[in-house]
């Protein structure tokens, strides 16, 4: 315990030198610990935590620098984040209706030895970026969940070098964090029947470059795209379906719907009112629920609070109308 006349010493080694040094640490602190010197760029392990008394500090207390405790696996992830602009960390804690059998396939996937790599297959508006999301909610004291969509990924890359810059840059950093970490890094790509169509040539493609790394045991990859998409890309490539489970993702069923509708209401819209939602939903073209449910009972809601205008089936019928003049354009 430190008094006014006593100070906490932790000790450190510098491995160049093999030569140890003393700092001042507020912070509470243990051997094994990593700190920030004041004037370093690098984060040295802590070897020895004292208390002294300050006359018997090695130089005079004015002079004693000062370290302060990193959480070193943070601070690495904030680093990677900030080498790799596109990436997003992912992870709400967010309610998920009629999804536990996806989410316990997920977390089957992710604890099994080999092909721990998965594929999401469903409807664009299925909810397949809110299952990750929840996902990675539910195991964030054992993973980070870090995405990005292949969108962003050829954003700005105007030749094939580029992207296959990009994209090694992230596994790289990926599988060294991993290696590193008992906290490990899960990818997430949505649209990533699309590193199969960029840029591909008759002799490789940008998938190529990925393949390597789905084999490392370090590294663990969530995909999603579109059934579409699947059979016509990704399914068609054998080695990468080698590397990838495939897991459907069904559309919901409408009691869930309901229920996803009802809880994002807060329970202020009857029932028979999201039922309309529902049914006038299914007549909306190139859509899928509960994305496009959501979409309309939003609406709604904003018209609600903004306008003061009450939520009448008339409304819900002008809202679905005018959405689907949007799509039949």
């Amino acid at each position: 315990m430190m008094t006014e006349s006593t100070v906490q010493v932790i000790t450190i080694k510098f491995s160049k030198t093999g030569k140890e040094y003393s700092y001042l640490c507020d912070d509470e602190i243990n051997p094994g610990d990593y700190v920030k010197i004041d004037g370093k760029d690098k984060y040295y392990q802590v070897i020895k935590v004292k208390t002294q008394s300050i006359d018997e500090l090695p130089v005079d207390y004015e002079e004693m620098k000062y370290a302060k405790l990193v959480n070193l696996e943070e601070t690495k992830l904030q680093e990677l984040l900030e080498n790799n602009k596109i990436l997003n960390k992912f992870g709400k804690p967010i309610r998920l209706i009629g999804r536990d059998d996806i989410v316990e396939e997920l977390l089957v996937s992710i604890n099994k030895t080999r092909m721990k790599n998965t594929i999401l297959i469903g409807e664009a508006g299925c909810g397949k970026t809110t299952i990750v999301e929840y996902f990675a909610d539910l195991i964030k004291d054992n993973y980070y969940v870090l995405g990005f969509t292949v969108g962003e990924l050829v954003s700005g890359t105007s030749f094939r070098g580029m992207m296959e810059e990009r994209i090694t840059k992230i596994f790289k950093d990926v599988l060294a964090f991993n290696k590193e970490s008992k906290k490990k890094i899960i990818l997430f790509i949505d649209e990533i029947h699309l590193i199969a169509n960029s840029y591909s040539t008759d002799e490789c493609s940008i998938s190529d470059f990925m393949k390597t790394y789905l084999t490392d045991d370090n590294i663990i990859v969530i995909g999603a795209t579109t059934v579409k998409e699947f059979n016509s890309s990704i399914k068609k490539d054998k080695a990468t379906m080698r590397r990838l489970s495939p897991l459907f993702v069904p559309n919901l069923t409408d009691a869930a719907v309901i229920k996803i509708l009802r809880s994002f209401s807060n329970n202020k819209v009857a029932d028979p009112l999201l039922e309309l939602i529902l049914d006038e939903s299914k007549d909306i073209p190139n859509t899928t629920n509960p994305d496009i449910s959501l979409e309309i009972l939003d609406r709604a809601l904003a018209r609600n609070a903004v306008l003061s205008q009450e939520i009448t089936s008339e409304m819900i019928l002008k809202i679905t109308n005018t959405i689907k003049l949007s799509y039949e354009k």
